[in-house]
């Protein structure tokens, strides 16, 4: 495939041309990449120029690394936009990005890559080229076109601006405009905060119509109430779904493809924490009339709202926490009671800004950082589109956010969520277990919908759930629905949760005190196979080192004909046997091929596959206890306690397992000693690892909030891509795949449960 490389000198701190002698070149030639043309810009515009002629040398798609800020990406995706192609090129002008940041913001790489603590770091800033390399994903990006219009009388031809990244007006557009100015005296981002200081009373008076994206077919507007989004109240599918907005407006900003501006500055957090669907504009509006203390555009309220402006400002760079804030009854800005939201986050398809004739600084626009001047009586349009099958814009990275996303759902609870288990029998596939601060809530999830199915009151933190195979789903049979769960608690006790159409929801606790574990429980899983021992024994491991397998019903006279276990009113107490381990243990899991292995995973980077059932005094030669698979790698990097193993639900050689930042599979039909199979980098502090029930693929997700709450998805190559479901100090805490015929996974990060599709190109 054609590659250039086109540098911008001047971008950011102008040591672009510097990173790329010291990093990008040595890297292309470690892997044997020779670039067709390296070439440095040396005006505006010239990055287009240069690449427009670059696509008529060459056919079909071509690669790019681009060493330059944001403005240099919409500088070359706006002049191959107004290139008129002939022959082949004209059917196909499709071009692949890889993003090398060397702007001031650098907003779509941030997006695309969350930054660390240090953004300027080398190996950071190499991703997108290294996904090159690797040829892994390609991101496609939407645009935001907008369309600059005269009066009506003066019939001139409009003029067309695109954007992969912001499209504003009011403040944001002034601090742009202004910071221009700053740039030789303060090149890094402190101009934009000088910049915002000298607009910060500016008030702007214009009319805005709010346009609905297709698929959603009304205007939505983000209620902090719920965390969801809404159908604008002044937006009907039926009836008039455009929404009027007047102002004056302290602040107007609309982002595609990104949820902040600069690496920490996430003005649109739910972009990535609920992604779109569709291609659409995240909209930030700020109104300072709407606050119960203002009445009037006077210069005294222009001053008194400035620091409720700065207090949502610096919410944005607190992981975008100013999409929460809420006026007070005093006209500040507060996360309690029931004021109207400060921010108005809306979802749309487009806008239209119809600045007053007598406000100049109404008609200012940007369009990723470049400024333009509305003309009296003109007006700004602006809509969203996404590439078509044959040309586009595309980003070489290993992050796909809400492209992989075909659907999506998300539930907030009143505590925080702890534990996710899905059920994987196939009478009760559609139920979903939720561990929180004091109890067991199981939904099943039909269609698009959660709907609850059962609530067991515990009274302590849920620490692990497990479903019985026993279980059957409401929906499966409206009159013999069995729920039947085991849950452990943070007081290290265990409980047997039953449900039927006979019996309310009914809480059976054992093992506590000296029978059972003295430390945190930190997983369950009933005991394999296919026969009736698989409800009626089940493991708990826990920190103390030991593995109990329980016989929930180790009466003889126990009736087989039970529905449930906990239905028995003289049933004895569980029964456990157990089995010593060197360390904590943090996971347990079975397979339905087999009732006598349990795979269990150790504190330290261990994954013992344990035969339960076998007499460990046994003095048969050919008899076996424990096989340790172990990765090498994991154990000399054991400095933390964490770690989780999985088996293939539909190949039980399969073995998988995640241990700090790394990542291990085996097959055990060829153990080589105990070696993975194959291994890989994922982020650190992982310690879920989840194999999916349909497909040979697996997600891990990490206790870490370095990255936000990230799912990584992997297929059994290198290929991986991370879904970020909300940004720092947010992490996953739990997190299970559906069983269903499309990957579906729900995670849990504080109170949310997020439910969403996965499409994987496996």
């Amino acid at each position: 495939m054609p590659l250039i490389v086109i540098i911008n000198p001047q971008s950011g701190a102008r040591s672009t041309k510097a990173f790329f002698d010291e990093h990008v070149h040595p890297l292309l030639k470690e892997n044997n990449i020779v670039p067709d043309r390296v070439v440095e810009t040396e005006r505006q515009n010239h990055a287009g120029e240069i690449l427009a002629d670059f696509l008529r040398e060459h056919d079909g798609i071509v690669d790019v690394i681009l060493g330059s800020g944001d403005g240099t990406l919409n500088e070359s995706m706006t002049v191959l936009a107004q290139t008129v192609f002939t022959g082949a090129r004209a059917q196909s002008s499709r071009v692949h990005f890889a993003l090398v940041p060397c702007g001031t913001a650098n907003a779509l790489y941030s997006t695309l890559f969350p930054p660390p603590q240090d953004p300027t770091d080398a190996a950071y800033r190499l991703q997108s080229v290294k996904a090159l390399i690797q040829r892994s994903k390609t991101v496609p990006l939407h645009l935001a076109i907008t369309t600059l219009s005269s009066a009506p009388a003066l019939r001139k031809r409009p003029e067309v601006k695109i954007s992969a990244v912001v499209v504003s007006t009011s403040l944001h557009a002034s601090i742009l405009k202004d910071s221009e100015a700053l740039r030789a005296e303060i090149p890094g981002i402190e101009r934009f905060k000088v910049a915002a200081e000298q607009n910060s009373t500016k008030w702007y008076n214009s009319h805005v119509k709010l346009l609905p994206a297709p698929g959603a077919q009304v205007v939505q507007i983000y209620d902090p109430l719920t965390k969801t989004f809404v159908a604008h109240p002044d937006s009907d599918a039926d009836g008039e779904p455009i929404v009027d907005l007047h102002g004056p407006f302290s602040y107007f900003l609309a982002t595609v493809n990104v949820d902040r501006l600069e690496p920490a500055f996430n003005i649109a957090p739910l972009a990535s924490r609920i992604p779109p669907t569709e291609a659409t504009l995240d909209i930030v509006i700020i109104r300072p009339l709407r606050s119960p203390v203002l009445e009037d555009d006077t210069p005294d309220a222009r001053a008194s709202f400035v620091p409720t402006l700065y207090k949502v400002l610096g919410a944005a760079y607190q992981a975008g926490s100013h999409v929460d804030l809420r006026y007070q009854e005093d006209g500040s800005a507060g996360t309690e009671g029931d004021g109207l939201p400060v921010c108005e986050y809306i979802r749309a398809g487009g806008f239209e800004w119809l600045p007053d004739f007598d406000d100049a600084d109404a008609h200012a626009l940007c369009t990723d950082g470049a400024i333009s001047v509305i003309e009296s009586d003109g007006r700004a349009v602006c809509s969203a589109a996404s590439p078509d099958g044959q040309g586009g814009f595309m980003v070489w990275s290993n992050v796909v956010v809400p492209l992989l996303l075909t659907a999506m759902l998300s539930m907030e609870l009143g505590s925080e969520v702890f534990v996710i288990r899905a059920s994987q029998n196939e009478a009760s596939q559609d139920l979903i277990a939720l561990g929180t601060s004091h109890s067991v809530e199981v939904f099943s999830i039909d269609q698009n919908k959660f709907t609850p199915v059962a609530a067991f009151h515990v009274g302590q933190r849920i620490t692990a759930i497990a479903f019985s195979p026993r279980s059957v789903s409401p929906i499966r049979s409206q009159d013999d629905w069995v729920i039947e769960l085991v849950a452990a608690s943070s007081n290290f006790g265990l409980h047997l949760l039953t449900k039927t159409p006979m019996l309310d929801e009914s809480v059976y606790s054992f093992g506590g005190g000296l029978s059972g574990h003295h430390a945190c429980v930190n997983d369950i899983a009933f005991c394999g196979g296919l026969g009736e021992d698989s409800a009626r024994f089940v493991a708990t491991v826990s920190n103390d080192k030991l593995l109990f397998v329980w016989d929930l019903d180790p009466s003889p006279a126990s009736p087989k004909s039970s529905p449930s276990l906990s239905m028995s009113p003289e049933r004895a107490q569980p029964t456990a046997y157990t089995i010593a381990f060197r360390h904590a243990l943090h996971s347990v899991c079975s397979h339905r091929s087999s009732s006598r292995e349990f795979v269990v995973a150790d504190a330290r980077g261990s994954i013992f596959l344990t035969d339960w059932r076998s007499d460990p005094d046994e003095a048969d030669i050919d008899s076996w206890r424990q096989v340790e698979l172990v990765d090498p790698h994991a154990l000399a990097t054991s400095t933390i306690l964490g770690g989780s193993a999985s088996w293939r639900i539909d190949n039980p050689d399969i073995v998988g397992a995640v241990f700090g930042s790394r990542y291990s599979i085996w097959d055990i039909s060829k153990l080589q000693g105990g070696k993975p199979l194959l291994s890989g980098v994922c982020q650190e502090g992982s310690d879920r690892f989840r194999w999916c029930p349909t497909l040979p693929i697996f997600a891990i997700s990490s206790c870490s909030p370095a990255k936000g709450a990230t799912i990584s998805i992997h297929t059994l190559t290198p290929s991986t891509t991370t879904i970020a479901l909300a940004p720092r100090p947010h992490f996953i805490r739990d997190f299970d795949w559906i069983s269903s015929p499309t990957p579906r996974i729900a995670a849990a990060t504080g109170r949310r449960v997020i439910l969403f599709d996965v499409t994987v190109d496996t």
